[in-house]
């Protein structure tokens, strides 16, 4: 397993956490600004680490550019969300819009974007964008 892939489990594993504390109790304010803070953190790190590597072997400049623009809409997306929770009387409603979204955009990023990369690190030609 790639560091990338190791981090992708991680990233499951935070959205897990998240889906559990909804689970468990209606979520304060706080759970949801610091959910939000912890995944912006990983996210920004990741994201940078990923862009670094497809510089580093050459990713094909258009499937580059793609794949840093399905990040920028991520973490716009994820801080109107917690503008919205912030913003909102119910911020349990608005956490679970945040773990949908999460969802959603792991089953599209992934094997769009996340699997090419992944397979050019490890030697495979990858597609042009």
């Amino acid at each position: 397993m790639t560091r990338l892939q190791l981090q992708h489990a991680e990233f499951k594993q935070l959205l897990d956490e998240l889906e559990h504390s909804l689970s468990m109790r209606r979520i304060e304010m706080s759970d949801v600004r610091a959910a939000h803070l912890k995944l912006v953190g990983f996210a920004t790190n990741h994201f940078a680490e990923e862009e670094r590597e497809m510089e580093t072997i050459n990713y094909p400049i258009p499937a580059l550019t793609e794949h840093q623009t399905s990040h920028f809409e991520f973490m716009r997306r994820l801080g109107g969300l917690l503008s919205d929770a912030e913003a909102s009387q119910d911020p349990t409603n608005r956490t679970l819009d945040t773990v949908l979204f999460l969802n959603s955009w792991i089953r599209k990023h992934g094997p769009e974007h996340d699997q090419p990369l992944i397979d050019a690190l490890q030697g495979g030609v990858p597609e042009p964008g």
